[in-house]
């Protein structure tokens, strides 16, 4: 019988390209793994049961996607670049528990997904670089059917994902993510085991949602996240006070009641801390 999963390599991988004549498009970050062992391990960890439905950003030619099918109940593969359709529907055919969505995932609504059908409930992808950030934002946001996400990103975004306060990287995108999901980093990739392979490095990372609602609160909370980092080199006093209007000196007198600095910048704060001075701002 033959294999419905073939090994991933690099033969293979040229070998589809070659036979649609494809030329990968700067445009959509198009890079497709060709490591099989990091394919096997990417699947590892996302632990994939019988029952699961898997959603796929960026099926590209395929190659994850059967992987993915081989092993759960269905997998809903998003690919927008019309010129990979022909190629990924090929790779696909020995399955038949495969739906491909040709719309922009950065636009998916419920409805793309279709009305009644069964929602999927894990995240699988290779995001392409160039939407993987406002992907996960966006899906922790608004799909809450999603339990975990584990997902290939470039490792300038796995470092604003996981990075602890004071750093660098830390920043508004750092503090909202926490606020919604646990994350971890997976593996670290090296730049060799993609075709073509990027100019940067990349980084499995995987998030699984925490029990919070998204709601009108949370929305409040996150404004004032995005106001507090808006100008880094400011206090945060002035950078809340210029992007929601709130006096000074009721945010200095809420840091001085949760026994933090009124000269501190947002850089320093920690969730728990941004929360603790929401519920003080807006008295709940």
């Amino acid at each position: 019988m033959k294999n419905r999963v073939p090994p991933l390599s690099p033969t293979l991988v040229k070998k589809i390209l070659n036979r649609y004549d494809l030329h990968l498009a700067k445009g959509f970050g198009q890079h497709f793994l060709i490591d099989d062992n990091i394919r096997r391990r990417i699947i590892e960890a996302a632990r994939l049961q019988p029952q699961d439905h898997v959603l796929e950003v960026g099926a590209g030619i395929g190659t994850l996607t059967v992987a993915l099918a081989d092993k759960c109940r269905q997998v809903t593969a998003i690919e927008l670049d019309s010129k990979l359709l022909p190629a990924l529907k090929d790779t696909i055919s020995p399955f038949n528990n495969i739906k491909v969505l040709a719309t922009d995932a950065v636009k998916l609504s419920l409805a793309d997904l279709g009305i009644g059908a069964t929602l999927p409930n894990k995240l699988v992808s290779n995001l392409p670089y160039n939407i993987a950030a406002p992907i996960i934002i966006k899906y922790l946001e608004n799909f809450s059917f999603l339990n975990t996400f584990t997902v290939m990103v470039q490792s300038e975004i796995a470092e604003r994902i996981l990075a602890a306060p004071g750093r660098q990287k830390y920043g508004a995108y750092t503090v909202k993510l926490e606020f919604l999901a646990a994350s971890r980093l997976v593996l670290k990739l090296s730049r060799d085991i993609f075709l073509p392979p990027p100019r940067v490095d990349s980084a499995v990372v995987q998030f699984k949602r925490r029990d919070v609602k998204f709601d009108s609160q949370a929305r409040q909370l996150f404004k004032l996240i995005e106001s507090a980092f808006s100008q880094r080199r400011k206090q945060l006093v002035n950078s809340v006070n210029s992007g929601l209007n709130i006096e000074k000196a009721k945010i200095a007198a809420a840091l001085t009641t949760l026994d933090i600095s009124a000269d501190i910048r947002a850089e320093s704060l920690s969730l728990d801390d941004f929360i603790d001075l929401y519920q003080l701002l807006y008295r709940l």
